[in-house]
């Protein structure tokens, strides 16, 4: 995952597990949008085509922009810094923002018997960046392998960001 190129300069991505559900769901709102579309200009009955034509138009919007933003859900990390991709934007940090890389598990809002396990940065401001496209959902009080294995490959890139600008 971590690729070295000349001893110097390490990046790498890691994709959210949950991006085939968001694209699912996004394609799901596009097809009913544009079908709307089509039945409200089909089946003219008055004045409601226009209202059928704009609440379509704005459901295939709001596939769209799933379908634009679920492609890129994920992590990307270059030697100047990280990038948290999510639904709702891209935030950049340089690599001496970030202290640490840490796993959160925590109960779920409305299931207590499921616990929400997060990645998230901890920067030098004292904020904390969740990144949710990572996250993944447990039964168990700890933390299952995939989500530790994934914060150790941030970890990595990390320490060789550190030992890059020392």
């Amino acid at each position: 995952m971590l690729r070295q190129k000349h001893g110097l300069d390490a990046s790498g991505r890691l994709s959210s597990r949950w991006r085939w559900v968001v694209l699912l769901l996004a394609f799901t709102f596009l097809l009913i949008g544009l079908g709307n579309v089509v039945g409200s200009v089909v089946l003219d009955r008055g004045g409601s085509a226009v209202f059928g034509v704009l609440v379509g138009l704005f459901v295939a919007a709001l596939g769209l922009f799933g379908l634009w933003r679920g492609a890129f859900l994920g992590v990307r990390w270059s030697p100047d810094g990280i990038e948290v991709r999510k639904l709702d934007g891209t935030t950049r940090h340089a690599w001496v923002d970030v202290e640490a890389v840490d796993v959160r598990v925590r109960r779920h809002d409305l299931l207590h018997v499921v616990r929400h396990v997060d990645v998230v940065l901890v920067l030098a401001s004292g904020d904390e960046d969740w990144i949710a496209g990572l996250a993944t959902y447990t039964f168990g009080a700890d933390a299952p392998r995939r989500v530790e294995a994934t914060a150790a490959t941030l970890r990595e890139a990390l320490r060789g960001a550190s030992d890059h600008v020392e």
